[in-house]
């Protein structure tokens, strides 16, 4: 009995050596499986990744054909708006710049100005300027001229 209990503990020993890398080789498998599932999830992921961003791209481009065009022409209309405006500031700036020379003329005309009646009856409104007791009187009378007969 002696005899084989050594063999027996040896074999004991053995089986448990032997479980221990069984354990041990079903572990790394599953790690290996594990690794192997992320992986296949990982790549699944980016494909359908990739597919959600193809369908997307095609419906954004079957929705933006239609208006493509309407959209490039309100494009090009916003531009020519952006450049008439500039040109409008830069009109209304130089305009801003003329109006105290215009106000100016404008006054310097107004005091020319006269009352069309006098301009058309001078002759018989006979408008002159008025004397005053300092001022010099100059008498200016016609002298009949003898005809020489």
């Amino acid at each position: 009995m002696d005899h084989e209990y050594p063999v027996k503990v040896v074999r004991i020993d053995n089986l448990v050596h032997q479980l221990q890398q069984v354990k041990d080789n079903q572990q790394d498998e599953l790690d290996d499986l594990n690794e192997m599932l992320k992986k296949v999830l990982e790549s699944l992921s980016q494909e359908i990744q990739m597919k959600r961003k193809k369908l997307l791209n095609s419906l954004v481009v079957k929705t933006q054909e239609p208006c493509q065009e309407v959209l490039l022409q309100k494009i090009s209309e916003n531009h020519n708006m952006v450049k008439h405006a500039d040109k409008f500031r830069e009109f209304t700036n130089q305009f801003k710049q003329e109006i105290p020379k215009l106000r100016a003329e404008v006054g310097q005309l107004r005091a020319q100005v006269q009352d069309p009646r006098e301009i058309v009856f001078a002759d018989i409104l006979l408008r002159r300027p008025k004397c005053t007791p300092d001022m010099d009187v100059t008498l200016n009378i016609p002298v009949e001229e003898l005809l020489p007969f």
